[in-house]
């Protein structure tokens, strides 16, 4: 790691404390593994250090927790958790734990003036909706992109051929959970070009969408 990163990880902790009550949010969490040694709060910690310096895998993210940084970031000089645990306590995290840490997240960046993106016509909520496998959990997601990426929701895959019915399910959750017309566009690879797609987006998500094989990366 650059030293300027590891010298400004004190004061990033400080900030996540501050406006996100970090800490505590990480103890809500819960998943199914059972009686463990490592806690489901020890891996959303390692998961969002991960997020925040960007590090491109699970095996990335057990590498670092053994560097400066992440002995710093636990507060101890062992490693926290190692990928396969990450791994399995992700296959078996708890939905209804998350929910209210990614609407926190949600609403720190809209008050920030960070959850809108620049068009040629002005500014707008631009949401993304894709399947995902993290680890060896496969979701259908919803990220908000601006400034800062905003994960506003998931639904779990249950098999191969399935994205559709859990985005569909995906959508009427965020309804419910942030109400009509709480993103101006919806963007979506070559899967989603739909009738009820189209139909769900315009009848109670959104004012337009829009399906592009490059939307979702």
């Amino acid at each position: 790691m650059r030293s300027i990163e590891l010298k400004k990880l004190p004061d990033f902790q400080s900030f996540c404390e501050a406006k996100f009550r970090l800490t505590h949010r990480a103890t809500q969490v819960r998943d199914h593994r059972g009686e463990s040694k490592i806690p489901a709060s020890t891996v959303f910690s390692a998961v969002f250090l991960m997020g925040t310096m960007g590090w491109g895998s699970l095996l990335r993210c057990d590498q670092m927790l053994r560097t400066p940084i992440g002995q710093r970031w636990f507060g101890r000089k062992a490693p926290a958790v190692s990928d396969s645990t990450m791994a399995r306590s992700l296959g078996l995290m708890a939905r209804e734990t998350l929910w209210p840490i990614l609407r926190a997240t949600y609403q720190l960046g809209v008050q920030s003036g960070q959850s809108k993106y620049q068009l040629r016509d002005g500014k707008r909520r631009i949401g993304i909706i894709d399947g995902s496998g993290f680890g060896r959990f496969f979701a259908s997601c919803f990220e908000i992109v601006g400034p800062i990426s905003l994960m506003v929701g998931l639904e779990p895959i249950p098999k191969r051929g399935k994205e559709l019915p859990a985005s569909y399910a995906l959508l009427r959750n965020l309804k419910r959970q942030y109400n009509t017309n709480f993103v101006d566009l919806i963007l979506g690879d070559g899967l989603y070009p739909n009738a009820p797609f189209f139909n769900l987006c315009l009848a109670s998500i959104c004012y337009h969408s829009f399906s592009s094989e490059s939307a979702s990366g």
